[in-house]
């Protein structure tokens, strides 16, 4: 896939994919079609130990999950043209596993995250684009609420701050 080949260059070169990190607003007990179809078009050829990361921000909590897709899950995922529907036809909760997720200090490793260092787009869904090609770089990814990550927040908070010259002309409803 055009993705991976434009990894395998510089100092990437040399690295091992070993899955990709994602956020969603809700947490799933199966791997979504949408994330199947995204890391079947990530490879070429199906990748047995690849996994899905997703993180899921729901009230009051933050829940990690990991999945690695099958065979047949890849082989449907080439092929669906329907991002649209959560249910997709062909589609099955079976296609991918979920696994056991440890978190430890002891692993060592590295990020690859965009050139521009936006990878959040859960406060500008708007203006993310599947199909735009990026560079990577290895860096620290930026905090989920880095104000690169939400310009709307920022732009209000400059509007407020600078204050609202008609809030002097407008009539008392109270008075």
């Amino acid at each position: 896939m055009l993705v991976l080949r434009r990894l395998s260059v510089g100092y990437l070169k040399d690295l091992e994919l070993l899955g990709w990190v994602h956020t969603q607003s809700q947490e799933f007990s199966y791997m979504t079609s949408f994330d199947i179809t995204t890391q079947s078009r990530f490879f070429d050829e199906y990748k047995p130990n690849f996994v899905t990361m997703t993180v899921a921000y729901t009230p009051g909590s933050v829940t990690v999950s990991s999945f690695e897709i099958t065979k047949e899950g890849f082989d449907w995922g080439r092929t669906n043209n329907d991002m649209m529907s959560e249910t997709p036809s062909g589609f099955s909760k079976d296609y991918a596993k979920k696994n056991q997720l440890i978190m430890s200090d002891k692993i060592a490793g590295t990020f690859m995250v965009p050139d521009d260092d936006i990878w959040n787009y859960f406060f500008m869904g708007a203006i993310f684009n599947a199909a735009e090609l990026y560079d990577l770089k290895l860096d620290i990814p930026l905090t989920f609420y880095d104000e690169l990550h939400r310009p709307i927040h920022f732009s209000n908070f400059t509007h407020i701050e600078a204050g609202n010259e008609e809030e002097a002309n407008q009539e008392d409803v109270f008075s």
